[in-house]
């Protein structure tokens, strides 16, 4: 069996969405279910446009805003700073991440998973995770090419082993020739 794809160094949990104010605060929306842990003053994280341009940034203090937070990073002090990481993406460490509570996984460690059926049948390779308000959707790759989209629920995936490569489901007919 395959082994799943090299997992990302780093971990997306927020995104800068523009300054606010003239002290270098921004306003941030959070894209991770424990922004207690994440956006913290002290908390260390990186930012930057992408995965290949980041730099290391504290909190220095932190406030609810809206649905999100406000931030000034230790490093940012005043509006001119703040602008030049406007739509900037917040990461952490991929080792710093939360352990997941039992039988939850991140996204990442889906990806490049084997799907296969109940009998042990490979139905595709995991491409992606898409997040949708009422559940995930693996976007799963078949053998031969082209794509194919399974709901996230227990109803069709009945195992995930990241250790042994693969989620097992069992898929209703039709579902992979949508």
């Amino acid at each position: 069996m395959k082994k799943p794809v090299e997992e990302a160094i780093y971990l997306l949990v927020g995104q800068i969405v523009k300054p606010h104010g003239i002290r270098g605060e921004v306003a941030v929306k959070s894209l991770t279910e424990r922004p207690d842990l994440r956006f913290q003053p002290g908390s260390e994280l990186y930012i930057g446009l992408d995965e290949s341009s980041l730099q290391k940034a504290v909190i220095g203090s932190v406030r609810p805003f809206k649905k999100g937070y406000l931030v000034v990073f230790e490093n940012f002090k005043d509006r001119n700073q703040a602008e030049r990481i406007r739509e900037w993406s917040i990461f952490i460490l991929r080792q710093d991440a939360a352990k997941p509570e039992k039988d939850t996984y991140y996204h990442h460690e889906l990806v490049g998973l084997t799907l296969e059926d109940d009998s042990g049948n490979e139905l595709g390779r995991v491409r992606a995770v898409l997040e949708l308000e009422v559940y995930d959707l693996l976007e799963v790759e078949r053998k031969g090419g082209g794509n194919y989209y399974v709901p996230l629920v227990d109803e069709f995936i009945h195992e995930v082993d990241p250790a042994a490569g693969r989620i097992r489901a069992s898929l209703p007919d039709g579902l992979m020739d949508v």
